[in-house]
């Protein structure tokens, strides 16, 4: 029987972690929050389809 490891990513944010967190923050921190992979979320903030607002700053992006 193999076992399963919940990565980071996969396990969200608690909502207490949520509720703490600022107005504008890494798209490494949305992913998490929303459990979103971090290809996944580069990839649907480059198409414009992340599920929040996200700025591109430079090369940074911020949601």
């Amino acid at each position: 029987m193999a076992t399963h490891e919940v990565t980071t990513a996969e396990q969200g944010m608690t909502q207490e972690e949520l509720l703490s967190l600022p107005a504008a923050i890494s798209l490494e921190t949305a992913n998490r929050a929303l459990a979103i992979g971090r290809s996944t979320g580069y990839a649907l903030a480059k198409r414009g389809q992340y599920p929040c607002r996200v700025l591109r700053l430079g090369n940074a992006y911020r949601s």
